[in-house]
């Protein structure tokens, strides 16, 4: 509960600070928020969540002909979700969230099927379908400095992903992930139109507490490599995201 505590208290603050600086636009969603065990038949679960988000540093021919290497800063954006998933059978789980900023929003849907219980973990596989769009502008690092480029972005994303969850006792839950993600964007950056796709892969890890029978809170990060011309020289990048749910 510590952990958590501390992690919900570093994130807000991140994206209160992130608010603060340059807006960015067309977020793509990184971060998970659920296991690999199935929901059950019948049941709902509803979840609010602050979660960082994938930005998209694209640039003009003429910007990207000059370009330096990035900060990790550059891909981080922030954004909140709504998210309901339903048990659809004994196995699969069918999810939609919607995400969104102060410039941006975007929508999500998928499914999860359980696949085996590996002694006290549970294996799973996921995959989702997703749209966003917005406008912002980021500040792009070139070899003359740093260069504000005006965004405004169409993105669409597809991953997938293969979820580890284990159990400690009944109230808490360790949920890693495997992913991958697919994003093809197009749009205008400055006054110069632009389309591309790029592929990013990446590992989550989070935990989710139950702090009454129906209410829990989670926290989860992911180390994601990020790809594009503009990341070139980049290491990993690291999201963090905070979540609530309530389950019926």
């Amino acid at each position: 509960m510590r952990v958590l505590r501390k992690l919900t208290r570093a994130v807000v603050l991140a994206a209160l600070s992130a608010q603060l600086g340059a807006c960015a636009s067309a977020p793509g969603g990184l971060l998970r928020h659920q296991m690999a065990d199935p929901l059950g038949v019948g049941r709902v679960r509803a979840s609010a969540s602050l979660d960082g988000s994938r930005q998209f540093p694209v640039v003009d021919s003429t910007t990207l002909a000059s370009i330096g290497t990035q900060t990790s800063s550059v891909f981080r954006g922030w954004a909140l979700g709504l998210t309901g998933t339903a048990g659809v059978t004994p196995s699969a789980d069918f999810n939609f969230g919607t995400q969104f900023s102060s410039n941006s929003a975007g929508w999500r849907l998928g499914g999860k099927y359980f696949v085996a219980r590996l002694g006290s973990v549970a294996v799973g596989v996921l995959a989702n379908y997703g749209k966003s769009s917005g406008t912002g502008t980021l500040g792009i690092t070139t070899t003359g400095g740093t260069s504000d480029v005006k965004q405004t972005l169409s993105v669409r994303q597809i991953d997938l992903g293969v979820p580890l969850t284990w159990r400690y006792g009944p109230n808490v839950a360790i949920t890693g992930s495997f992913n991958f993600y697919n994003f093809q964007y197009e749009g205008a950056a400055s006054t110069t139109a632009v389309s591309g796709t790029v592929n990013d892969y990446g590992f989550n890890l989070g935990a989710r507490v139950a702090v009454a029978p129906r209410v829990d809170i989670e926290g989860e990060f992911a180390l994601v490599k990020v790809g594009g011309p503009q990341a070139s020289g980049l290491g990993l990048v690291t999201y963090y995201g905070i979540a609530g749910g309530l389950s019926f």
